[in-house]
């Protein structure tokens, strides 16, 4: 069975991300600012896995982090 850290790595980061961005509209505001976060990294991913095939928890993990770092500079 596959270690699945990655993806534990992608959603705590997504998380700390949508409560910096989103943390004075409330639950339905971090929530919606995580599918978001989650949505793109994996959609991103799916698009460098085509090209580039490696392995995708990886490629989605950093992906992930660079989108919620770009979120929370682009909300400040």
């Amino acid at each position: 069975m596959q270690s699945k850290s990655g993806y534990i790595i992608s959603l705590v980061v997504g998380c700390i991300a949508s409560v910096i961005v989103n943390g004075h509209l409330g639950l339905a505001g971090i929530l919606g600012g995580l599918m978001f976060i989650m949505l793109a990294g994996l959609i991103i991913s799916g698009i460098i896995s085509i090209f580039y095939k490696n392995n995708f928890q990886k490629i989605c993990t950093i992906v992930c982090i660079i989108v919620s770092l770009l979120a929370t500079l682009g909300a400040s």
